[in-house]
């Protein structure tokens, strides 16, 4: 038996335009290299269970209505005391690589912004990754001035800490993907 699909398909409405994306420029400098292929980390960083072993401060996950983080889902973070709602907006790979794009909305205080994790391939066993962060202007002015930058400094910090954990999880802890 069998049924045919194209009166479904007819009825299907076209996805809402896409947002457009500031990506985030990250140093080759403040990248690390890890003995895992890009394929690896891109597990270790989208799946929540891995995630929650190498990021500090990340005490907790919830996914929303899925079972597996994927583009366009969402989820909320508890980090540290800040509650975080985190969705996948985009995952660009190629042969060179692998760029997860996350736009992620504090509640307090109230921020908006990106995430990105750009991974290259080195070789056959090794590859490069790098954290960088865009926050989108608030409309609150002192944000503005006072506490995006300081974001901005305290964030290059938590990333270079997050990345030299993710390299120890990866090499050290027997992660088997």
């Amino acid at each position: 038996y069998y049924q045919p699909l194209s009166t479904y398909k007819e009825n299907i409405e076209e996805p809402p335009p896409r947002n457009a994306i500031s990506f985030p420029q990250i140093k080759t400098d403040r990248m690390v290299e890890i003995f895992a292929q890009p394929k690896e980390l891109l597990l270790m960083l989208a799946e929540p269970d891995h995630r929650i072993k190498w990021m500090k401060s990340l005490k907790r996950i919830t996914l929303r209505d899925q079972k597996i983080n994927r583009i366009l889902s969402s989820h909320e973070c508890l980090l540290g005391e800040n509650q975080i709602e985190v969705s996948i907006e985009d995952v660009i790979a190629n042969e060179l690589g692998i760029k997860l794009f996350e736009r992620a909305k504090m509640k307090r205080p109230s921020l908006d912004f990106i995430v990105l994790y750009h991974l290259e391939k080195v070789d056959d066993k090794t590859s490069r990754i790098g954290i960088g962060n865009h926050f989108f202007k608030s409309k609150n002015w002192a944000t503005n001035i006072f506490l995006l930058p300081m974001l901005s400094f305290v964030f290059r910090f938590l990333n270079k800490i997050n990345l030299r954990r993710l390299k120890k999880y990866a090499e050290t802890d027997g992660v088997s993907v």
